[in-house]
């Protein structure tokens, strides 16, 4: 769906969905944001024929970025990042648009270089969505606020149990949210993704 007609100057939106995929890319002149945006899957895995076919990537790459970000720290930085051993549910999830967070966890002024690196890695597989262009000069916000963007943990700190932990990065201009949900059977089968841009959600910052 288009709200507002696609234009060079003024502000308009594309709104593209489906099954566990909820797109809303909002141009306004040279500027984009797919602030919000949910992105998932349910089943990652299914059986065909008694055999097991992978729908999309069991383990997805922001998960091991997550992962070896959590496993670098020390022992004394993972007791800021971890706020809990259960997972969450998403907490600016669909409905959620305009609201902010108070930042926990871990933030990036309290990381060695390497550490931030690794946290930067992380965020940029979640903007490799858009084309290299695009994401720019949104890496290059969040890499000028890296000091103030905050990694937060819930769920199992252990490697091999990273796909079914919940973890949220915040900053001043990006959330970015990653939700396993169990609804009763493998949390690493159902998964919800969440990005957001404070104060930008649909370009509202572009559009005052």
């Amino acid at each position: 769906a288009f709200l507002g007609t696609p234009s060079g100057t003024a502000a308009w939106t594309l709104q593209f969905g489906g099954h566990h995929l909820a797109i809303n890319a909002t141009v306004a002149g040279a500027n984009i944001t797919l602030a919000p945006s949910l992105t998932g899957g349910q089943p990652i895995t299914t059986t065909q024929s008694g055999k097991t076919v992978t729908v999309v990537e069991k383990v997805p790459q922001e998960v091991r970025d997550a992962s070896t970000l959590l496993q670098g720290l020390s022992a004394a930085q993972q007791a800021k990042a971890v706020i809990g051993t259960n997972r969450i549910d998403l907490v600016l999830g669909p409905g959620q648009d305009g609201k902010t967070l108070q930042p926990e966890g871990l933030p990036g002024s309290a990381m060695t270089a390497a550490q931030k690196t690794q946290l930067l890695a992380l965020i940029k597989d979640r903007l490799n969505i858009l084309n290299a262009d695009d994401a720019a000069p949104k890496l290059a916000a969040i890499q000028k606020n890296l000091d103030q963007t905050y990694f937060a943990w819930y769920g199992p700190a252990t490697a091999a149990n990273a796909g079914s932990a919940y973890y949220r990065i915040t900053g001043p201009t990006v959330v970015i949210e990653f939700s396993p949900q169990s609804m009763g059977g493998d949390a690493t089968n159902h998964l919800h993704n969440m990005y957001r841009e404070p104060g930008n959600d649909y370009g509202a910052a572009w559009t005052k």
